[in-house]
């Protein structure tokens, strides 16, 4: 209901370390961004837009427009709101097949 409700970290929560490795800001080139691309599993859990990476990997204009976008959040250093979106099923487990863990 209160969606605009800002959390305060928990008490006694410690800030993690610094990075240990810098993130790389060098520009992306399309043969880098297609090379990660066709590592990725055809049968990967499709994104927020359904779409599997089969799509990006089988059609030139979806890989070159998601190749645009992944440019311009490196460059504008901001990521759409659609983007910050997360989806995920909860699988109910059978209590009756679960290993007690010692």
């Amino acid at each position: 209901a209160n969606r605009g409700f800002l959390y305060s970290k928990p008490v006694g929560l410690k800030r993690p370390s610094m990075p240990k490795f810098g993130f790389d800001r060098s520009p992306l080139t399309i043969a880098s961004f297609m090379q990660v691309l066709h590592k990725r599993s055809n049968k990967s859990a499709p994104d927020p837009n359904c779409l599997p990476y089969l799509v990006y990997k089988k059609l030139p204009c979806c890989s070159d427009l998601l190749y645009i976008i992944t440019c311009r959040i490196l460059k504008e250093e901001v990521v759409p709101l659609s983007y910050q979106v997360a989806i995920i099923s909860l699988i109910p487990k059978d209590p009756l097949n679960l290993k007690e863990v010692k």
